[in-house]
């Protein structure tokens, strides 16, 4: 029997992975301390305190073999007829890829349930850290300090939509500049190092879904919405930019980290497609990768290998595309057993493992070079 995925008990919710994107060294808060009397120890006793001052420090540093998770918990979330409190909790998780064991590093709760997490390296007023943007059904994104780990409330708050903030992109390339998305029909673009609103884009009519800045076009980003339309513009210009409109509602977009001029929707009938911006119309490609339960599907791009897709949906399971051919050919599917699958992403820098967030509370880490096949297309 193939090894099962590694698996840990969250609550449903959002999840981002990264690669040791957080210092080394996270520190508390800066709380004054109350002078305590000194305590006389013999020798032995002083050797143990030692030691276990040692241990959590060790507990607090990350390896190079460590993966980050940022998974959202959203307990008493929309829909939920119990009688207990909502509980809406930001996990920092590792993934040791080595002892292929997951554990909670530290939390912290959040005000509001979190619908978009994204890692970003700076906020207002503050040296360069790990930060993350998160969005709430609050018309603001909230920038926590991930640094910090009994951390209370926001670093700093970009208030200015009127909707909730459904989600955020942010690279590398465009470094000071954070994009969001909201059921106001806007996307905003976010000066991160000062706080500063510096573009609303306003051509979207209903609710906008998902919104992506190009992975190697500094000024191009794409957004997609409840209107069945993708908008593809530059952010430096006054024009409304490409338009492509869509049969059905758009649920989430990704550019091609390896293509530039392809983006990748996921309608709501769990369809996915693959268009070319240079020639907008007609799909290139088009397929259900999860025709059983086709809604809600998620969808990640692979990094470091060119054309490996990984989707997940309702039906429970993760599966891995290839897409050099004419139409995905399906590389290996998983059971990930943590319910319908919400989130799914592979880490970066790492071409073989796959995170999934699903909604039985769990999460899962799936390293897919079990898979011959996958070993084979990826070595």
């Amino acid at each position: 029997m193939a090894p099962m995925p590694v698996r840990y008990e969250v609550s449903q919710g959002e999840m981002q992975m990264l690669k040791k994107e957080l210092e080394e060294d996270l520190r508390g808060e800066d709380e004054p301390m109350e002078e305590e009397p000194e305590v006389e120890m013999d020798q032995e006793e002083g050797e143990m305190a030692e030691l276990g001052s040692l241990s959590d420090e060790e507990d607090y540093k990350f390896k190079d073999s460590d993966f980050v998770l940022l998974v959202a918990q959203n307990q008493g979330a929309e829909g939920d007829d119990s009688e207990e409190p909502d509980d809406h909790t930001l996990e920092v998780q590792v993934y040791d890829s080595e002892e292929q064991n997951i554990f909670v590093h530290h939390d912290f709760p959040l005000p509001e349930m979190a619908i978009a997490l994204q890692w970003i390296p700076m906020v207002p007023e503050q040296e360069r850290g790990s930060f993350l943007a998160i969005g709430t059904l609050q018309p603001e994104v909230e920038l926590w300090n991930l640094d910090v780990v009994d951390i209370l409330e926001p670093a700093a708050i970009l208030p200015g939509h009127t909707g909730p903030v459904t989600a955020l992109s942010w690279v590398s390339l465009n470094e000071k500049f954070l994009l969001s998305s909201s059921a106001d029909c806007t996307v905003r673009m976010w000066d991160i190092s000062s706080g500063q609103l510096a573009l609303t884009k306003t051509q979207h009519t209903r609710e906008v879904q998902s919104v992506a800045w190009n992975r190697s076009k500094a000024h191009v980003a794409a957004s997609a919405g409840s209107d069945r339309v993708v908008w593809v513009f530059d952010v430096r210009s006054s024009e409304p930019g490409l338009k492509q409109t869509c049969c059905d509602e758009l649920e989430l977009i990704k550019w091609n980290p390896h293509n530039s001029a392809i983006i990748t929707t996921v309608l709501d009938s769990g369809l996915v497609q693959f268009y070319d911006i240079r020639k907008l119309g007609s799909p290139l490609v088009e397929f259900s990768p999860h025709r059983d339960q086709a809604e809600s599907v998620v969808l990640s791009y692979n990094e470091t290998a060119q054309n490996i897709i990984a989707t997940g949906s309702f039906d429970g399971t993760c599966k891995l595309w290839d897409l050099n051919g004419s139409a995905p050919a399906l590389l290996a599917s998983r059971e990930m057993e943590i319910g319908s699958i919400l989130s799914v992403e592979y880490a970066p820098r790492d071409k073989f493992v796959l995170g999934a967030a699903g909604s039985s509370g769990s999460i899962a880490v799936w390293d897919t070079s079990e898979n011959a096949d996958v070993e084979k297309r990826l070595s």
